[in-house]
């Protein structure tokens, strides 16, 4: 437990328990003693306190000069307890090392890091006078739209530990409280929406979108596929004359993917992109 405190940001804002990371560092040994006592407690299948597992939301500006007007032009974060996000930092390190074990080499690298890589394709393509297309897609407000009562059958077939996705769920399944203004609001039960301030998210996230992965994988040899958190990019290099098809195949894929968790392309974000124009009449 010292050693994670140690990890986190000692800035991170409290939640409704009102803790902070400095002053969990102070604590003694006996007391840090049943902290741990109390997560083996909830990893054991004891329920997560009320007070300890209760989501706080806020509305961040995103730049907009009508934000103070319109509250829904915001952005919203949600401040865990943070004796939660110390369990939950903990464990994200087990969960880490098992999602890289199938995730590929791309896991861990950056928004910034795969881009530069799809770029380095796409040139590489030109000077060998191949065909390449593919598309870059973006899912609309994915972590809100992941409907809890499919989280626990898809980690459980996983093979996500109980341990974890039980105090998991509890926690994103807990009453939630938006606060407006300095107001807060009242306690709403959720349908849906795992929560980014907690360090478990990214990876239930990168379990739910293992399907996609796995079934675009099969359509063709030439298609590569890389994944960052809720973005997807797939392309295909090669003749002319094949690598429309597969990433045809794949966005209808997709699409079926969309439909069955009842997620949202943000068409707006998402494109596709080829470097004849052969190739982009073809896809469009």
């Amino acid at each position: 437990v010292r050693d994670v405190l140690r990890r986190l940001k000692p800035r991170k804002a409290p939640g409704l328990d009102g803790w902070s990371v400095a002053e969990l560092r102070l604590l003694p040994d006996e007391l840090l003693d049943l902290v741990a006592e109390l997560f083996e407690a909830v990893e054991g299948g004891a329920p997560w306190p009320d007070e300890l597992c209760a989501p706080e939301g806020l509305l961040l500006p995103k730049g907009g000069a009508d934000e103070a007007a319109d509250p829904l032009s915001r952005r919203p974060i949600w401040l865990l307890p943070m004796l939660y996000r110390v369990w939950a930092a903990g464990r994200a390190h087990t969960m880490a090392s098992w999602v890289a074990s199938w995730a590929g080499d791309a896991h861990g690298l950056g928004a910034e890091d795969l881009a530069w890589e799809l770029a380095l394709e796409l040139e590489g393509a030109e000077a060998a006078g191949e065909a390449i297309c593919g598309a870059a897609l973006d899912w609309r407000k994915a972590f809100d739209h992941v409907l809890l009562d499919h989280l626990a059958p898809s980690l459980q077939r996983a093979g996500v530990p109980d341990w974890i996705v039980r105090p998991l769920l509890r926690a994103y399944g807990a009453p939630r409280r938006l606060r407006v203004s300095g107001a807060l609001g009242k306690e709403w039960a959720p349908s849906s929406g795992i929560l980014p301030g907690c360090a478990l998210a990214v990876f239930v996230l990168a379990v739910l979108v293992r399907p996609w992965e796995r079934r675009t994988g099969r359509i063709h040899d030439l298609l590569r596929r890389r994944i960052y958190v809720d973005d997807l990019t797939l392309w295909a290099p090669g003749p002319i004359a094949v690598v429309a098809q597969p990433v045809a195949e794949a966005l209808a894929e997709t699409r079926r993917f969309e439909h069955a968790m009842q997620w949202q392309l943000n068409l707006l974000k998402s494109r596709q992109f080829a470097n004849t124009t052969a190739l982009r009449e073809a896809l469009h």
